[in-house]
């Protein structure tokens, strides 16, 4: 849902998230929402926003206060030895309290360079530094958006190298003093940057425990019990944590026309889970808006295109099983095609039309195909982690290994679980590189209906 000010509001399971075009704010019960699940919000005429959680309440927000919070720094000092390596730390206070200080926002720059994007992060460490003289500023933004202009700044000498300093360069009677300092300095130097080292990994690690919680946020926590179908899916995370997503959409009311979809957004950690937590909201927007599987692609790609990087897409294939009708509506933008499974007998189903991936350029035009049901009909959608996973040589699974084992497998779950055996044996105890994610629908035969033959 967009606001009066331009600024997107998704809601989910785990309250809900504004982003301003820049940053993504997170609202949970204990930042005021009566519950943190979400299932619909709405707009009013006085700009406020309401909010309807599963239980039945309400929540109502509207943005109280345009006061800044004030920023502080703890005190630099004066003068640095060279190489300049310097720790520092802020904070800041939001006046009124409406902002936790743990839910404050920072954003730093140096030397009047540019800013950077604002983060949680509360400290940063400079290895080196050229010597001179420098400038440190920090600013800090509530959860309202309101950010300190003024921010606060320090400044900073960094001391030339000693082996310029006069008492370096003189040939007698120091040699040995200047070496025993020499080694000292070295010693303080590599302690730390073993330090420095330390407090880096500990960052990355926190950015990636982040982003791993984004995305297991976003998936289904259970597979849909549908009538006339066998369903299970799942997303096999990597290391690194890649930007793998699927879901399953009602699109008439959980009757008869349940859509399937997966997707890969480009990249690993956050710079992987913003842009699949903008999908996800974006999806739920499209599929109220139309029921057609090419259409909702339309919809997402102008939606996303002009709110990502030139560097950022998302492939995605999206599939609606229309019960009533016996028929499948396949679309894909820049996923695998899907693969359908008959008597032992697979093949892929190619959809003709662009395929290109959502949000690289505008007005695409995306096309369906039709495919009729027949019973025992399984059809298995897939990510490229699975066809990319590599053997210690450096071997792909390959698609065609993928077609292998879903032909020598019957039933959802006995699929899945070939697969992700087949896979595992191939890489030989190598590592994953990227997620592994994949869907298994079967059609099952119903009461009074037959297969062919």
């Amino acid at each position: 849902m967009e606001a009066e000010d331009k600024t997107l509001w998704v809601g989910t399971v785990r309250g809900v998230s504004q982003y301003d075009g820049k940053q993504w704010f997170t609202f949970l019960a204990e930042n005021g929402l009566a519950k943190d699940q979400v299932w619909a919000s709405a707009l009013l005429a006085d700009g406020s926003l309401w909010f309807g959680h599963f239980d039945g309440a309400i929540t109502r927000y509207h943005k109280t206060s345009s006061d800044a919070p004030r920023t502080f720094l703890k005190p630099l000092p004066a003068r640095v030895a060279y190489p300049g390596f310097l720790s520092v730390r802020w904070w800041a206070h939001d006046r009124w309290d409406r902002t936790r200080r743990g839910d404050l926002l920072y954003s730093w720059r140096f030397d009047g360079g540019q800013w950077s994007p604002y983060s949680p992060s509360t400290s940063h460490i400079f290895t080196t530094l050229p010597r001179g003289k420098h400038v440190f500023q920090v600013a800090a933004m509530d959860q309202e958006g309101n950010p300190d202009i003024a921010g606060v700044a320090e400044k900073i000498i960094v001391d030339p190298p000693f082996w310029l300093a006069w008492w370096f360069v003189v040939p007698t009677g120091v040699g040995l003093f200047g070496i025993s300092i020499f080694g000292g300095i070295a010693h303080q130097r590599n302690q730390r940057w073993k330090r420095a080292q330390a407090q880096l990994v500990g960052e990355l690690q926190r950015e990636l425990q982040v982003a791993q919680r984004l995305q297991a946020e976003l998936l289904p926590q259970s597979d849909p019990v549908v009538p006339g179908l066998e369903i299970t899916g799942l997303c096999r995370p990597a290391s690194q944590v890649g930007g793998d997503y699927f879901t399953y959409l009602w699109l008439d009311g959980y009757s008869s026309r349940l859509g399937v979809v997966i997707a890969d957004v480009t990249g690993h950690a956050m710079q992987a889970a913003i842009p699949a937590v903008l999908f996800s909201g974006m999806l739920t927007a499209a599929s109220r808006q139309t029921r057609n599987a090419a259409e909702i692609l339309r919809v997402l790609n102008e939606s996303l295109q002009p709110r990502t990087g030139t560097h950022t897409f998302i492939c995605a294939t999206i599939a609606v099983f229309d019960l009533s009708a016996n028929m499948l509506y396949p679309a894909n933008a820049g996923g695998l095609d899907p693969v359908r499974r008959h008597d032992g007998v697979v093949e892929t189903l190619e959809v003709e039309g662009d395929r290109l991936p959502l949000g690289l350029i505008s007005e695409i035009r995306y096309v369906q195909r039709e495919v009729p049901l027949r019973p025992g009909d399984t059809f298995v959608f897939l990510t490229d982690g699975l066809v990319e996973a590599k053997s210690p040589d450096g071997e792909m699974f390959g698609f065609e290994r993928v077609l292998k084992s879903v032909a020598e497998s019957d039933g959802v779950l006995a699929i899945r679980e070939r697969l992700l055996h087949d896979a595992s044996l191939h890489m030989g105890g190598r590592e994953q590189d990227d997620d592994i994610t994949l869907l298994a629908v079967r059609i099952v035969p119903q009461a009074g209906q037959h297969g062919p033959g």
